[in-house]
């Protein structure tokens, strides 16, 4: 099997694990007597089955670099559900969750593993180029979404979203998965923001797009409860995630521009 088709292989195998992942947990939480909201687990799961499989088209139709950037982008934000995961599995915390836990571990490994041979695939990269005042300001007001509460409730003053999420995690561990989330971002928007051409653009769209179901999800949230509202951190997020997917349209018809002098790196298993 060459690696081509091995990165299809092992990505079509993180969506199906994702969405074994998606109905033990609804099926789980139903058994316990919990209520979960279908909207929710769906809008959650949306993307860690789609992306994968919009991977494996990219590679179908000869573009491995935007693969690479798609699978390589989606890996990095996604780090902090495997390290919840196995947070659970080692602190003998998972309960009727593990099988879940595991799942996760394995869906995210099998993604990781398309990552990195789709990184292999790619060749050489363009030139990096100095983003724009507008994308950076975008880019900040998503961070920001990350690092303060998006949700707060109305009445009780600053408190409830006026410190970091870090600050207000129940334990250690919780804070740790939160401070990695918010510094994942941040270097994932750097890297997007300096690519030029489709491959920052694919980079930047997968991010925002993974950002904005959080967002949907926040919203979602604020519909089915009067008493809460988005906190000032919520709209920056939202409107930062909206303001980058508009951007990274706005890109995708722009060529991408190599390095000068370099020379295409080619797969001797793809031959």
């Amino acid at each position: 099997m060459d690696r081509r088709m091995l990165v299809m292989v092992m990505a079509t195998a993180a969506t199906t694990l994702f969405v074994l992942v998606a109905i033990y947990t609804w099926a789980t939480a139903t058994a316990i007597g919990a209520t979960p909201s279908l909207g929710r687990l769906a809008l959650s799961a949306l993307p860690l089955t789609v992306t994968p499989l919009v991977g494996v088209a990219l590679l179908r139709r000869g573009r491995p670099r935007h693969a690479a950037a798609l699978l390589a982008t989606a890996a990095l934000v996604w780090l902090p559900v495997p390290a919840s995961a196995i947070r659970l599995l080692v602190g003998g915390s998972a309960g009727v969750w593990t099988a879940g836990a595991l799942l996760e571990v394995a869906a995210y490994g099998a993604l990781a593993v398309a990552a990195s041979l789709a990184l292999q695939l790619a060749g050489s990269w363009p030139a990096r180029t100095r983003p724009s005042a507008i994308a950076g300001l975008l880019a900040a007001g998503v961070v920001v979404g990350a690092v303060w509460p998006p949700v707060a409730t109305p009445g009780s003053g600053t408190a409830d979203w006026v410190r970091p999420v870090v600050l207000t995690a129940a334990e250690p561990g919780d804070a740790a998965v939160l401070a990695l989330m918010a510094l994942v971002v941040a270097l994932v928007f750097a890297v997007g923001l300096t690519t030029p051409g489709r491959t920052g653009a694919v980079i930047l769209a997968t991010v925002a797009a993974v950002l904005l179901v959080d967002h949907l999800g926040n919203l979602l949230t604020v519909a089915g409860d009067p008493e809460l509202a988005l906190a000032p951190a919520g709209w920056a997020g939202l409107l930062g995630t909206l303001g980058l997917l508009l951007l990274a349209a706005g890109r995708l018809p722009d060529a991408d521009r190599p390095p000068v002098g370099s020379a295409m790196v080619v797969d001797p298993d793809a031959a």
